[in-house]
């Protein structure tokens, strides 16, 4: 039994299917925009700490020693060398600084909202292009499988024509149409393998590892009931979600600005303690509270152009929502239309492969008794793997195009909800 334990351990490990949810995760763990993004979040916290830090006392203590050398005639101070030391503490509370703490604090918050809307808004976008590879891979592979049954097909044609002609029962017209389209569908197999490796090299770009064994069912998806319920929802996206976070924080901006014209009031206490000073050898001791205020006169329209450039980037953002917001919402149609029309029209392209089946099997046995011609079987068999191919394609956009309104939602938890993906 033991002897088996090395050979067991030796053997391949099975590789697994990899899903869609697999594909998004993986997409999600190699990026290294959504590392940044999370560098930028834990930023823009820091700087909400910064802000909240200025409301609060400033404590510091200096102190201070040295040598020094007095000669005088008078008889006081006393002439002659010192060591004068200085131990001294202050303590200096903000009371009114015309808005400029309550407005920074509200802009480093608004811009930590945007942070972090942004990395939700990088997500969606990142989990899009693996969803996209994902389902590129999944459709090349099965063309290049619809391709390889056909070739398989006309190869038997040809060789089933070849050996009629022999037997005096086709012309050799019709052995050529079946070497032409047994040509055509080499050439078509070789355009699928080159697609194919597109399609797994834009999956490596976007995971990180290769493509193996990716499976086309998709997770059922949590679809809006109605088109006005995924345009109210369309408003939820994240970009819009930071686009008006960094609006207001440019609101807050333009408040900072305009403090600059208001006076500041603080009050600030000092205590200080000196020794062997120029006034003689004895220590002197004080201590003082004090209400400071000072306020700009004349900073030759310094104030004023800063606040007039803040209105007019704040102006900007807004305008900057609005436009989002429009394009956010046709872009929902838009999806909800193709989503909707991909759902309708499936059920048509079904019936016409299965009707492409039905032909190409009567024309068949229609060859078989000579009441066609191999021209006839061929185009049946073209129209059939068109039929397919078409079938597949449609299928591949009905479940991107489902993908799609969620996307613009912003809600592809879906996907996303993966451990340490999010930022």
């Amino acid at each position: 039994m033991k002897a088996l334990v090395p050979l067991l351990l030796a053997l391949p490990l099975a590789v697994q299917a990899q899903t869609l949810v697999g594909s998004v995760h993986q997409a999600l763990s190699h990026h290294p925009a959504l590392a940044a993004a999370r560098a930028d979040i834990d930023a823009a916290n820091r700087a909400v700490d910064t802000q909240a830090s200025l409301f609060k006392p400033r404590l510091g203590v200096s102190a201070e020693i040295g040598r020094s050398s007095l000669q005088t005639t008078s008889p006081f101070p006393e002439s002659g060398a010192r060591w004068p030391n200085t131990l001294s503490l202050s303590l200096n509370q903000p009371l009114y600084t015309g808005g400029a703490l309550e407005a920074g604090r509200d802009l480093a918050g608004q811009q930590a909202e945007a942070s972090r809307f942004s990395g939700e808004d990088l997500k969606i976008r990142i989990a899009v292009d693996a969803i996209a590879a994902h389902a590129a891979v999944v459709r090349d592979q099965a063309l290049l499988d619809l391709r390889n049954e056909s070739l398989r097909t006309l190869q038997t044609m040809r060789h089933d024509t070849e050996k009629r002609f022999q037997a005096g029962e086709v012309t050799r017209t019709e052995v050529a149409q079946a070497q032409a389209r047994l040509s055509d569908g080499e050439a078509q197999l070789a355009r699928a393998k080159a697609n194919l490796a597109v399609s797994e090299g834009q999956y490596f770009r976007v995971t990180g590892e290769a493509p193996h064994d990716l499976q086309s069912r998709y997770p059922k998806l949590p679809l809006p009931a109605t088109l006005d319920d995924a345009r109210r929802r369309a408003l939820e996206n994240p970009a819009l979600k930071s686009a008006e976070a960094q609006a207001q924080a440019l609101e807050a901006a333009v408040r900072v600005a305009r403090s600059g014209d208001r006076p500041q009031v603080s009050v600030e206490a000092r205590a200080a303690t000196q020794d062997n000073t120029e006034f003689g050898y004895d220590r002197l001791n004080a201590w003082g509270v004090y209400l400071k205020a000072q306020m700009n006169l004349y900073d030759a329209g310094h104030t004023g152009s800063a606040a007039a450039e803040a209105v007019a980037k704040a102006d900007a953002a807004r305008w900057r929502v609005a436009d989002l917001r429009e394009s956010l919402l046709q872009a929902m149609t838009e999806a909800w239309q193709h989503w909707q029309a991909a759902e309708a029209s499936l059920p048509a392209l079904q019936a016409e492969v299965a009707a492409a089946e039905l032909a190409r099997d009567s024309t068949r046995k229609e060859v078989a008794v000579g009441t066609r011609t191999t021209l006839d079987l061929l185009d049946a068999e073209r129209e059939l793997l068109s039929a397919k191919v078409d079938l597949l394609l449609h299928e591949q956009e009905q479940s991107l195009s489902a993908y799609q309104v969620l996307a613009v939602i912003g809600d592809l938890s879906v996907l996303t909800n993966a451990p340490g993906s999010t930022p």
